[in-house]
């Protein structure tokens, strides 16, 4: 059996950290597995 050649992980820049991360924000509502708009306090994690 032939050993195979090793290829190094290559980096792509695909845009800045920042335009990249722009939709995420901490803020006070869900906006995924809860209900729209269920307040940060009514939150719940098993």
């Amino acid at each position: 059996m032939a050993k195979k050649t090793y290829e190094a992980p290559k980096f792509e820049k695909l845009g800045s950290f920042e335009a990249m991360t722009k939709g995420s924000s901490d803020g006070n509502f869900t906006d995924a597995v809860f209900p729209s708009d269920t307040p940060r306090g009514e939150l719940t994690f098993s």
